[in-house]
């Protein structure tokens, strides 16, 4: 017998594939993917990060949360270093208090003269400071430095250096700074300043004149920048770098212990300690890094191995999970080298690469990839389990908000379900004791920041890869799910019952996906189109035959299988031409497969007897191929659903021929190549019964009162009075 020529859908499918590039499924490719995506995360990892980056992870959550790791103990004694900002912070600090340094350019006066210039003088307030300093308050003096500092002038002579230098008191906190300048050492300056005194106190001119005369004879002094930085360097150099050391042997810190500012120095210092005693163990450190890598990302990978063989034969989404995967790792690391103080573990977009897994492939693999990118990114943080939860609890959150994706607006409902997983996670290390209320608004906001931000860059992502990449994506089967569409609304018009029967089938197939967890919006959108073809020939087809005869009375069983087998590869060809997306045209030849046109075939067997001739069973069957997705496979079963419930007679009726329809399809075949299980089939058998019943059920036929008879007289109008 000779071989059936291609179906259209089949030279469909084979274009489609001898398009695809030799790279697309080679095996060598595929696990070099795999193997380079472990050894590029283990980089990341500590401690291999440590030697390689010269950066070590954040040992530590930020202070206030409790330490969830195994005690670290010293393993060599190591000074506890300054956070640094704290002094950053310190050493601005004492570059502020540094003292103005100024080299004089005249010799200064001897005690003797001072001692002169103020004897018996009370009423001036001259008083000694000690041996050699003589303290000369001007009452109300003004000068270029009043808005910061008294009108106090000290000097200190000592006599011995021959050295004088110039004190200034702040008003702002009471201390004295080692500054003055040539205005407050003029003479000029100094004579308005001492009249002002004496025509306050009323005191007589000569004691002002030989005031005057003293006071000529000060130093002046000249502001020196070199000096004064000298003065600087010196106060940094004597701030203290450490707050102490750790010696060998002992515990920085345990268990449950609260994380301190002081033990988060510890660890910070440790952690730096550490760098050269792990480049001495690069080997050590380097299995160590891969081990873990490997253990973390074999999550993933082990389950596309076991449970996803379809996925993992197309390098394409070996290298999008892998790629996604180091992106994530590498954003964990990133936060380790941002400042604590905003939170950076919780800016990871974990979130938002999950939702774009599950709207690219399916929620089962999202959730895998969720797990092991999350305890990826509490290993490159060196155990922070609390963000590593945090941020495993909000993906699977967006995962649950996209997971049946209904319209636009659910991507503004999972910044809600994402934030709530924050908040959750975040709440409970609240009660736990781990944080405090003043330490968790850092954490709230950079978690609020990423559930705000997800859900708009995967909407971005699903745009750029449907209409740059021309990805079939989610978001174009939403465009899709219209009756606007112009094939249906052809089909509304030339097909009403076809069309009526494609809108039942679309329910029945959407409530089953959504009753065993496959793609509602797949389902019903491929229903849509699946009968499409009826538009070419809709007046073959009984449920078009409104008030029409049976064309096939007048053909032969061949002639009306060969025509009823027709729409599939005419819907086919409408859909090539309308450019729909592939997943979408895979329902048109697969909600038949390669079952029986049983009628036709009959009415040819009885036909034959007479005429004894054989009958080929191959002219009866539709050229497939058979289901091969869950969402193929519950249209095909809404299908025939569909049809016999418009011929059964009682809800009971309906239960038997669908459990005897349901029956065929497996003996025959149908469904081998279908991932449906005994178990879902049974659950959609019941499921359409329900809907089917409820569907399809009689109304009684309610009686209508007749109008009352009148008696011709009583119609006459009244005679005129």
């Amino acid at each position: 017998m000779a071989k059936p020529a291609p179906t259209l859908f089949e030279q469909y499918r084979v274009s489609t594939q001898s398009s695809e590039k030799l790279w697309y499924h080679l095996p060598t490719l595929r696990w070099s993917i795999i193997a380079l995506s472990v050894v590029v995360t283990a980089l990341f990892i500590p401690p291999l990060a440590r030697f390689l980056w010269n950066t070590g992870t954040s040992s530590v959550p930020a202070p206030g949360f409790r330490w969830n790791g195994a005690p670290v103990i010293a393993e060599q004694t190591f000074p506890i270093l300054k956070p640094p900002a704290v002094y950053r912070a310190e050493c601005d600090s004492a570059r502020q208090v540094a003292p103005l340094v100024y080299e004089l350019e005249q010799p200064p006066l001897s005690s003797n003269d001072l001692f002169a210039a103020g004897q018996g003088h009370a009423a001036l307030n001259l008083r000694w400071k000690g041996t050699s300093t003589l303290q000369v308050e001007l009452a109300r003096a003004r000068h270029p430095l009043d808005s910061m500092f008294s009108g106090a002038i000290v000097v200190d002579t000592l006599v011995a250096s021959r050295t004088s230098v110039v004190y200034l008191r702040a008003r702002s906190s009471g201390a004295w700074y080692r500054v003055t300048t040539d205005a407050l050492l003029l003479e000029r300056e100094a004579r308005r300043a001492l009249e002002r005194v004496l025509s306050h106190y009323g005191l007589p001119d000569s004691l002002g004149a030989m005031l005057l005369s003293s006071i000529g004879r000060l130093p002046r002094a000249r502001y020196s920048p070199a000096l004064s930085l000298q003065e600087q360097v010196l106060a940094v150099q004597n701030v203290r770098r450490t707050y102490g050391i750790v010696r060998q042997g002992e515990t920085i810190v345990a268990p449950g212990e609260l994380i301190t500012t002081m033990v988060a120095a510890k660890l910070a210092s440790y952690r730096d300690a550490l760098a050269e005693l792990q480049a001495a163990r690069l080997t050590q450190s380097l299995l160590s890094s891969l081990v873990r890598a490997l253990l973390l990302c074999g999550i993933i990978w082990l389950y596309l191995i076991v449970a996803r063989t379809d996925q993992l034969d197309d390098n394409r989404t070996v290298i999008t999970v892998a790629a996604l995967l180091v992106l994530s790792a590498l954003q964990s690391w990133l936060s380790t080298l941002l400042d604590a103080a905003y939170a950076p573990e919780f800016l990871v977009l974990l979130p938002a690469i999950a939702m774009l897994i599950t709207l690219l492939y399916d929620v089962r693999l999202a959730f895998v990839f969720a797990l092991s990118a999350a305890l990826l990114h509490a290993a490159i943080r060196s155990g922070d389990l609390p963000s590593g939860l945090s941020l495993l609890v909000a993906s699977l959150a967006g995962v649950i908000s996209v997971r049946t994706l209904q319209s636009r607006y659910q991507f503004i409902r999972s910044i809600l379900f994402i934030a709530v997983g924050f908040w959750l996670s975040l709440l409970a290390a609240l009660l736990e004791g781990g944080i405090t209320l003043s330490l968790i608004g850092s954490p709230a906001a950079a978690a609020t920041v990423n559930a705000i931000v997800s859900p708009l860059l995967v909407w971005i992502a699903l745009l750029v890869l449907d209409r740059i990449f021309d990805v079939p994506t989610d978001v174009r089967l939403l465009q899709l799910d219209t009756l606007t569409h112009p094939l249906l609304v052809k089909l509304r018009q030339v097909a009403p019952g076809t069309y009526q029967h494609t809108l039942n089938v679309a329910n029945l197939a959407e409530h089953a996906a959504i009753a065993i967890g496959a793609n509602p919006l797949l389902a019903r959108v491929g229903a849509y189109f699946h009968d499409i073809g009826k538009i070419r020939k809709p007046e073959y087809f009984a449920e078009n035959q409104i008030e029409l005869a049976n064309k096939h009375r007048e053909l032969s069983p061949w002639r009306s299988a060969a025509i009823i087998r027709a729409h599939v590869e005419e819907g086919v060809e409408l859909a090539l031409e309308y450019r729909l997306p592939p997943k979408v045209v895979e329902f048109i030849p697969t909600h038949h497969g390669t079952s029986l046109i049983r009628h036709f075939y009959a009415q040819a067997l009885d036909e034959a007897r007479m005429n004894n001739q054989p009958v080929d069973e191959g002219d009866f069957r539709y050229g497939g191929p058979k289901p091969r997705t869950k969402e193929t496979g519950v249209v095909m079963l809404a299908d025939i659903s569909e049809a016999i419930a418009r011929v059964a007679e009682s809800p009971k009726d309906i239960e038997e021929r669908l459990e005897r329809v349901f029956r065929e399809k497996i003996d025959d075949g149908q469904l081998d190549e279908c991932p449906l299980t005994l178990r879902e089939i049974t659950s959609i058998r019941a499921l359409f019964a329900d809907l089917l019943i409820g569907m399809v059920h009689q109304r009684p036929d309610y009686k209508t009162p007749e109008p009352e008879s009148v008696p011709a007289s009583a119609a006459q109008p009244p005679p005129a009075p």
